[in-house]
């Protein structure tokens, strides 16, 4: 629980909002969800990202989603030109 805490501090985006207790439905995404976002979707990268310590694999699955945000605000940026 521990973890999860500090997690949620440092990548609150990661975990949705809490309101009153309950989880919010800002994030869609399971957590497996973003195990497989992580793996590429590649069955075969699976066992590597399951592998991750938590620490790791929420700094790799936050710089993913940063990089996935960026492009779709450059997709709508150029998207009249």
């Amino acid at each position: 629980m521990e973890m999860h805490a500090y997690l949620r501090g440092e990548f609150p985006k990661l975990y949705g909002s809490d309101k009153g207790g309950d989880k919010s439905s800002d994030d869609p995404y399971t957590w497996s969800d973003k195990l497989l976002f992580v793996a590429d979707d590649k069955p075969s990268e699976l066992p590597y990202a399951e592998g991750l310590n938590a620490y790791e694999f929420v700094r790799i699955l936050d710089a993913k989603l940063k990089r996935e945000k960026q492009k779709w605000e450059i997709v709508a940026a150029t998207r009249g030109l």
